[in-house]
């Protein structure tokens, strides 16, 4: 609240389309503290001049909160980042695990493990075995199959990527 714009304060400049989106849209991800809220006014120029700035209002931050009050948990603008290629397999002999590890995604705060004997079917809510906050994963498959493994990330509301 009270809020004064400043040019030290300002996070982008839209440019009109043709050179911009074509809707005159942008995306801002402020990645604040959690908890932090952020107020914004939204300051437009034409070629006459300034117009007169926006009200104060203060975007959606999803940290699982109602941080505006609004009555509604806030959403996370962008789904996390892929796992991808990171992904390693080992195994260990006793007992017979298979050990998971993979690079951390941006935006993500736990993964999702999947496991399946059908390499087309991963990614299919019967085959989740189970949820981390680490990038390790140690599995214990019922021996004497072969068995395919993708780990998703996921984010505190419940975006989801699979890639």
């Amino acid at each position: 609240p009270g809020f004064v714009p400043t040019e030290a304060t300002r996070l982008a400049t839209v440019l009109p389309p043709p050179f911009g989106d074509p809707e005159g849209k942008i995306r801002l991800v402020d990645p604040g503290a959690a908890g932090q809220v952020h107020y914004y006014i939204v300051r437009s120029f034409n070629a006459a001049g300034r117009s007169s700035d926006s009200p104060e209002f203060s975007p959606e931050v999803c940290d699982g909160a109602d941080n505006d009050a609004d009555g509604t948990t806030d959403d996370l603008p962008l789904p996390p980042g892929p796992v991808g290629a990171s992904l390693r397999l080992s195994r260990e002999a006793a007992p017979e695990a298979v050990v998971l590890e993979w690079q951390g995604a941006a935006r993500a705060d736990r993964y999702g493990v999947y496991r399946s004997p059908d390499a087309q079917d991963v990614y299919d809510p019967s085959h989740f075995i189970a949820e981390t906050s680490e990038t390790r994963y140690r599995d214990l498959p019922p021996s004497g199959a072969i068995f395919f493994y993708l780990v998703s990330s996921r984010d505190s509301c419940g975006g989801e990527n699979s890639r």
